[in-house]
């Protein structure tokens, strides 16, 4: 399928158009920009597929730990592992 026909979902399930919005580079800028340049109409189904996945890694990265509560609940778990080996 074409891009031009894609609807939010198909956005949303597009490698490419994930990578962009996650972890946009030049080439990547460049592509989409020219894009939505050529295809006005998909302006606001970009527009709506691009806050779906900000709002998600918002959320996904506000419920994992960090490293440092990683390594505490790692220390924790090799604890008592231990402790029930002893």
């Amino acid at each position: 399928m074409k891009y031009v026909d894609y609807m939010i979902e198909d956005f949303l399930e597009d490698g490419k158009f994930v990578e962009w919005v996650n972890a946009p580079t030049a080439e990547s800028n460049q592509f989409w920009t020219a894009f939505l340049r050529n295809n006005p109409s998909k302006v606001e189904v970009v527009v709506q597929a691009k806050a779906v996945l900000i709002s998600l890694r918002r959320h996904v990265d506000s419920d994992f730990p960090d490293d440092k509560r990683v390594s505490k609940m790692l220390e924790k778990i090799r604890a008592g592992i231990l402790g029930k080996e002893l």
